[in-house]
């Protein structure tokens, strides 16, 4: 591990002044800074799908648990004088 970050240090222009260990606290900031964002962007992903499931505006219809019948004709007999 410390050869490739030596290597990492060597190759970036920026951190030619840098020691091993400095690029290496580098490298881990920033995984850490991607984990946590790509972190936030599926917990919000989340939270959005989950309010849209429960106020209905986004409906998952699986088609489970209900019939379907055909309504047919209505006919409906009153006893009225003519």
């Amino acid at each position: 591990m410390a050869t490739f970050v030596q290597h990492l240090a060597s190759q970036c222009p920026g951190r030619a002044g840098r020691s091993a260990t400095g690029a290496r606290s580098l490298l881990v900031t920033g995984s850490i800074l991607r984990l946590l964002s790509a972190a936030t962007v599926g917990a919000g992903v989340a939270a959005a799908g989950y309010v849209g499931l429960v106020t209905g505006a986004c409906p998952l219809d699986l088609g489970i648990g209900r019939r379907v019948r055909p309504l047919g004709p209505q006919v409906v007999e009153m006893a009225a004088p003519r």
